[in-house]
């Protein structure tokens, strides 16, 4: 509930540490915040004992039975029909208060909630109350109790009531204190709504099945509101798993409520499962829940139908569907007030009605998430670089190929460096072992196996299975090897061949190479117009 009402608590004490030194209550006045006023007949007083810190209510002196009460605007005037006595404390022998006697007064002040002094849209507003209380004694009888930055207490004398502020001339000295209180807008709501998933990427190759959603709308006014009904609009590729749909409220109570499931048409022609829930739901503030933040939770899981998301992969040529969001929109009765906080827009003009099919709901309030479905794929890569090759103390000596400075002549040998490899995107996945390496050697150069080690006998490359050469219809040889290996992420190998030019021909030659690599099933599908990584040289003769 709201209150409406507030007491306020004024206790004066006197703890002068010298003995038989009277404080000579006099007068007191409350300054009311501009919104509130006093409740007829709760103002009252009352007089403590207090000994070693139990407190005993003692009969109420003449001089406070009856004070003369009076509302002067937003001033409550107390004043006694003569000065009050409060002595002062006794202490033991270290100085340590013992007894000491106390005037209390309290009263309510009603606060006007219907017209608050709070801004349209401000939740809450500190409002201050301050209370004056005056005495008869001259400032520098009385001291009262202060302290310094380093918390070390020390004694300061009262002010003097100069302007006579209590409109009494028989007083010369005052002390006030001042208090806030929170006063709450209970004439509109307030809250903040969002929305989260588990697996904002969703990599059907490593999830297993989808994804679990959160609404949280956190009321943080001072008012209850009801949800009239609530729609959710899946992705295009996920559906709700059945009975996955809860309720739970601030307090942690959990429902199950009925779901309708069904089919929604944007605009644009594109279908998506909807969910509506028409039971109406009460998000409670912090006041009735007894909980902060209060929050009401909807949450919910869904299946991801991976066939499709790969179906639609392979129709795109893409690895990834980015742009996809899940949308959830509630809905309030016409009549309630706007909710501060939460984004609200048009629900006219969407499809048949709005997201939830109804003409007559004008708005609605919105949160969303973003989501994007990727697979793991390989990225093969190849290159191939011309090497020039040279003898020097009988060994052979490879240097790269320059065709603007390099020439090579009719019948000399020369090399292909080779480098498969898989790049290092986030997502690569390793290319399985039992990939091939294609090169395509045009009519005039033949194979000579590969390079030489500085000792003169051939490198060997266990990552490949032997060569194996075929000539094709245009006199083309062709040279395929097995890689028996895996190729992970971020990794590659190399090799290098020798070959041959034709004698006595000046001509420009060109070779190919191609990486095929062996693929998944998922893979495959994802590849269907996929080109294989190709690297064509050219040498000139």
């Amino acid at each position: 509930m709201v209150y409406n009402e507030i007491e306020y608590k004024v206790t004066i004490q006197n703890l002068h540490i010298r003995v038989n030194q009277e404080a000579l209550l006099k007068n007191i006045i409350d300054e009311m915040p501009s919104n509130m006023s006093i409740v007829n007949g709760s103002l009252r007083s009352n007089y403590y004992e207090v000994l070693a810190g139990v407190s005993t209510e003692l009969a109420l002196p003449s001089a406070l039975a009856n004070p003369n009460v009076s509302v002067d605007g937003q001033k409550i005037n107390v004043k006694l029909s003569e000065p009050f006595s409060l002595v002062s404390p006794s202490y033991n022998e270290d100085f340590n208060v013992v007894t000491r006697y106390q005037v209390v007064m309290t009263f309510k002040l009603k606060v006007n909630t219907v017209e608050p002094p709070l801004a349209v849209g401000v939740n809450s507003l500190l409002q201050k109350n301050t209370v004056r209380v005056f005495f008869t004694n001259n400032p520098s009888e009385l001291y009262y109790a202060s302290a310094t930055n380093d918390n070390v207490a020390y004694n300061k004398i009262l002010d003097a009531d100069t302007t006579d502020l209590d409109q009494d001339p028989t007083t010369l000295s005052h002390l006030n204190a001042s208090v806030n209180a929170t006063i709450l807008n209970d004439q509109s709501y307030f809250a903040t709504m969002s929305k989260t998933v588990n697996i904002p990427i969703y990599n059907i190759d490593v999830h297993e099945d989808g994804r679990t959603y959160e609404i949280k709308i956190v009321n943080t006014g001072s008012t209850d509101f009801t949800i009239d009904h609530f729609v959710d609009l899946l992705p295009k590729y996920e559906t709700l798993v059945t009975g996955s749909l809860e309720v739970i409220d601030a307090t942690g109570v959990s429902v199950s409520p009925n779901v309708n499931v069904d089919k929604y048409t944007d605009s644009n022609g594109d279908k998506f499962e909807r969910l509506s829930v028409s039971s109406p739901i009460t998000v409670y503030s912090a006041i009735t829940s007894n909980v902060t933040p209060s929050t009401t939770i909807i949450r919910y899981k869904t299946h991801v139908d991976k066939d499709m998301v790969l179906a639609k992969m392979a129709s795109d040529q893409k690895r990834n569907i980015a742009d996809q969001t899940n949308r959830f929109g509630f809905y309030t009765h016409a009549n309630q007030p706007a909710i501060m906080g939460i984004t609200r827009i048009s629900d006219e003009g969407e499809g048949n009605g709005g997201w939830d099919n109804n003409v007559t709901t004008q708005h609605r309030y919105t949160a969303q998430v973003a989501l994007r479905y990727i697979t793991n794929n390989i990225a093969p890569t190849i290159d191939v670089k011309t090497n020039t090759i040279s003898v020097s103390n009988n060994k052979e000596v490879y240097s790269t190929y320059n065709p603007n400075t390099d020439f090579v002549n009719p019948g000399e040998n020369i090399a292909y460096n080779i480098l498969i490899g898989n790049s290092n995107l986030s997502n690569t996945q390793t290319i399985e072992a039992g990939s091939k390496v294609v090169m395509i050697l045009p009519q005039g150069i033949s194979y000579l196996g590969y390079d030489h080690k500085a000792d003169g006998t051939v490198e060997d490359y266990p990552f490949l299975d032997a060569v194996v050469s075929v000539n094709d219809a245009n006199g083309n040889s062709i040279l395929i090897w097995n890689v028996n290996t895996t190729i992970n992420k971020n990794t590659n190998k190399t090799f290098r061949i020798r070959v041959s030019t034709e004698n006595y021909k000046f001509t420009t030659y060109r070779s190919e190479a191609l990486f095929v690599p062996k693929q998944t099933i998922e893979q495959k599908s994802l590849m269907m117009n996929f080109q294989h990584p190709m690297n064509t040289v050219i040498l000139d003769t």
